[in-house]
């Protein structure tokens, strides 16, 4: 057997797992990070145990920061989302400073829920509520445009 072939037969498939946290790993990012002085994601990550620095990153700014809340949303940040948005373009971050509680992630999330084109309502007698909501929203938003 020549060497090329015995490297073939030797290759090992790397696959990439997608592990969600778990509450308790939740819990002790917010335990490690609060305990921490000085905030390095490379030193969460060792701590974490099968986590990087850039998950642990992640999962924090998205989901386990205190400072988050995931309250429905109102008129007025939906209103002021669009308007930043047409503002800044898809620049989250920029746009999150305008945001107290919201993640940039959940901003592009709302963003997109916002700007989907509403499914026919043919087989409605009457618009939902929720539709109706998003098109006066809408309607704001190119009157500020």
């Amino acid at each position: 057997m020549s060497d090329a072939q015995d490297d073939k037969n030797n290759m090992v498939l790397k696959v990439r797992v997608r592990n969600t946290f778990t509450a308790d790993e939740d819990d002790k990012l917010r335990e490690i990070v609060k305990s921490m002085k000085k905030l390095d994601w490379k030193s969460v990550s060792e701590k974490m145990e099968n986590r990087t620095p850039r998950q642990c990153r992640e999962r924090w700014n998205n989901y386990v920061d205190p400072f988050l809340h995931n309250d429905v949303w109102t008129e007025d940040e939906d209103r002021l989302l669009l308007k930043k948005y047409s503002e800044y373009g898809n620049h989250w971050m920029r746009i999150k400073n305008h945001f107290k509680g919201r993640s940039a992630n959940s901003l592009k999330r709302r963003y997109e829920q916002l700007s989907k084109k509403p499914k026919s309502t043919k087989n409605y007698t009457s618009k939902p509520e929720e539709l109706l909501q998003i098109e006066r929203i809408l309607s704001i938003s190119n009157l500020l445009n």
